[in-house]
């Protein structure tokens, strides 16, 4: 990525303006494939977003990314 690539969360929410350049990065990446359109591309960069925002909430709660215990129940 170029050095214009933006934080994809900044203080908890998510940065419109970096998803969208980072979607528009991966459409220039990828224009040889006819199938890998601008949605594709948008949806990618949304996914990136989540694992960012997943990252960002474990940092205050590290027990956010922990998987939950089961239940004895017998």
């Amino acid at each position: 990525m170029k050095a214009r690539d933006y934080k994809l969360v900044k203080d908890g929410k998510y940065n419109m303006k970096a998803i969208m350049q980072r979607a528009w990065v991966y459409m220039k990446q990828n224009k040889a494939f006819k199938w890998y359109s601008f949605n594709n591309a948008l949806k990618d960069a949304w996914m990136d977003a989540h694992l960012k925002m997943d990252d960002y909430k474990a940092q205050f709660n590290p027990q956010y990314l922990d998987y939950p215990k089961p239940a004895n129940n017998f």
